[in-house]
């Protein structure tokens, strides 16, 4: 009882009896486990940042001045945003043309902050956290430049019903 939508012949999204879209197992599983996952760190980075920026400038070496909490809190105000865009959009799919946007607003936020990171961690002035975050940052740049340049959701769709 299902009725398939696509192009041609390609079906990658199906539809039950009352027309409610479901997604088949497993065509935007990787780039659902990378928006889920870089979701709830960013998400929870910003409840933090915004909540504790005092003791969290204090973890970092920045000090609990106003002049380090108030870069930490615009911070946060990012991370939430890019996040909860993150979280609503878990089930799109990512690759070729594919959510494009979304892609390389990640790919640019995980970067350059990668980039950062990893210099003063590389450095040896960076304390443990910003070390644990350089790698975080890495990783999740990594995931989506994958899903960037070489995830090709169209193909996986076809591959599955093979």
């Amino acid at each position: 009882l299902w009725r398939g939508e696509g192009h041609g012949d390609q079906r990658v999204r199906l539809h039950d009896e009352q027309g409610c879209s479901v997604h088949r197992k497993g065509i935007w599983m990787k780039s659902k486990i990378v928006l889920t996952a870089s979701a709830l760190f960013l998400i929870g980075a910003g409840i933090g940042l915004d909540f504790l920026p005092q003791e969290i400038g204090a973890a970092l070496g920045l000090g609990s001045t106003s002049a380090a909490v108030l870069p930490l809190q615009v911070l946060a105000a990012a991370y939430l945003g890019v996040g909860f865009m993150n979280w609503f959009s878990k089930h799109n799919r990512i690759g070729g043309i594919y959510s494009r946007p979304l892609a390389l607003q990640n790919l640019l936020l995980f970067g350059v902050a990668a980039i950062a990171l990893d210099r003063a961690a590389l450095h040896g002035t960076a304390t443990r956290w910003i070390q644990l975050a350089a790698i975080v940052f890495t990783l999740f740049t990594l995931a989506f430049c994958w899903l960037m340049f070489f995830n090709d959701p169209v193909a996986e769709a076809q591959k599955e019903q093979q």
